[in-house]
């Protein structure tokens, strides 16, 4: 069975080339089905760690308590 035809995409960045290789006929739905995924995908590599994360998420909920008692 022959390989579904792929496109790259490339973003250059500055600190080196990011490549996107997808199939060339996605569906409209599957592009849409896409989207939640990379967002989650680029959200994990903002934090550069699970306790920078947590931390962060507490600082949200410390400040949450805070205005809710104010």
């Amino acid at each position: 069975m022959a390989q579904a035809p792929v496109h790259q995409q490339v973003f250059t960045l500055d600190d080196g080339d990011v490549v996107i290789t997808f199939r060339a006929n996605l569906s409209r739905k599957c592009v849409e089905d896409l989207k939640p995924q990379l967002d989650l995908f680029i959200d994990r590599l903002r934090w550069p760690t699970d306790a920078a994360r947590q931390s962060y998420l507490r600082g949200l909920a410390e400040l949450a308590a805070s205005e809710a008692g104010s």
